[in-house]
């Protein structure tokens, strides 16, 4: 893999915005730990660098002080907010090709990431990610 810095589709940080005012967290002191601009809506085309938004979500837990914090964002968004690929996995008729998808279009959300998707003789699978080695 090229020698880059990974990015990621910058839409999720609407839902984190959204997640962090319902809990009185200021979101403009949030997106400058990772020197992004406040109050900006981002559309779907949008990418930013992967370890900014690391920074903002691990900024965003420690002020509410709740290491669980990307759990609950994650379920506070609505089902197939993460475009493509969440409306793959909601109609997979299977776990195994919900995996699968992942695998295949997670580059639509984080490039660049190899994805990988395995499955052990006993049928227990696992998806996993990496990035190139300077990452």
């Amino acid at each position: 893999m090229a020698d880059v810095e990974p990015t990621i589709r910058a839409f999720a940080l609407n839902g984190l915005c959204d997640f962090s005012e319902a809990h009185n967290l200021d979101t403009t002191a949030l997106l400058q730990v990772a020197g992004l601009p406040a109050a900006k809506r981002y559309g779907l085309e949008d990418s930013i660098p992967l370890n900014a938004f690391a920074r903002v979500l691990n900024a965003a837990s420690d002020a509410l002080g709740d290491p669980c914090l990307g759990l609950k964002l994650a379920h506070s968004f609505p089902m197939g907010a993460s475009g493509i690929i969440g409306q793959l996995m909601l109609r997979a008729p299977t776990v195994r090709e919900a995996m699968v998808s992942l695998k295949d279009f997670a580059p639509i959300l984080i490039n660049p990431v190899y994805a990988d998707y395995g499955e052990d003789e006993n049928g227990q699978g696992a998806l996993s990610w990496s990035f190139h080695e300077g990452f």
